[in-house]
């Protein structure tokens, strides 16, 4: 009996430490931490051939080696790459072989030139911190990109990255039902370029917005900021007449309830 008692006591005070223990790890976790990453372009391209001064890439890295920081590491830099190799369906995972494509291309397309003429090139990616809390960290990342085109491509690219995985969530995750935030944003952009909800969609051509079909439909982009919600459409996404894009700007404690993780 007494044999029980003391085997009864101990199971509960062991019970008791691990809860504790595993209360405490969960509140006193170590903070997700960015610093600017400034690469060397030298140790990516052969500056011999190729100006390095025309390219810059500045991402955001944590410097901890656990798997969840290392993850986070890996979605900054492959984002990054889909800007560089604009229209490959599967981008490169480091950006020394995204930079190597790049460079094929612009050389391909150079030879095509003139002797003696050389097609404009450059890379420009930077990234800032947009919002951070416990469950999602945004990131927004601006680049500019000459492949030797007439023309740069600028975008504005926000990277939304769950912390208890490390992993990058897709709009399709981020929003609970898209039906009704489509909606809801319609609604807002309509007031911002005062088009009311009985004209038709067709209407925003006025104002040199041309969505695909003459329908609203959400952006690519989906940012998150300390009070805002931003919607952000690229210039090639709404074939609109400004290089800047169209920016919405959503109350954040009015659209939280539309997404499945903590943006508050």
């Amino acid at each position: 009996m007494i044999t029980d008692i003391k085997t009864n006591i101990i199971s509960k005070f062991f019970f008791l430490t691990l809860t504790l223990i595993g209360f405490y790890s969960c509140n006193n976790s170590k903070p997700l931490v960015f610093e600017k990453q400034n690469l060397k372009i030298d140790t990516l391209i052969n500056c011999k051939k190729f100006n390095c001064d025309s390219v810059k890439i500045n991402l955001l890295n944590i410097a901890d080696n656990d798997e969840i920081s290392k993850s986070i590491n890996q979605e900054v830099e492959k984002t990054a790459c889909t800007v560089i190799n604009i229209g490959r369906v599967e981008p490169h995972k480091t950006l020394k072989k995204a930079i190597d494509e790049f460079h094929d291309s612009y050389l391909n397309l150079s030879n095509k030139y003139p002797e003696g003429i050389k097609p404009p090139y450059g890379i420009f990616i930077d990234y800032e911190k947009s919002f951070q809390n416990n469950d999602i960290i945004s990131l927004k990342m601006k680049s500019q990109i000459h492949e030797g085109g007439l023309s740069r491509n600028d975008k504005i690219t926000y990277l939304n990255i769950n912390t208890k995985t490390g992993k990058q969530i897709i709009n399709d995750e981020l929003i609970k039902d898209h039906k009704l935030f489509n909606d809801y944003a319609e609604k807002i952009i309509r007031n911002q370029y005062n088009i009311t909800q009985n004209k038709p969609f067709r209407k925003f051509r006025e104002v040199n917005i041309f969505f695909d079909g003459d329908r609203f439909y959400l952006p690519k982009n989906i940012g998150i900021t300390d009070k805002e919600v931003i919607l952000y459409y690229n210039p090639n996404e709404i074939n609109v007449s400004t290089e800047d894009g169209i920016v919405l700007k959503l109350n954040k404690q009015e659209v939280a309830p539309f997404f499945t993780i903590n943006i508050l």
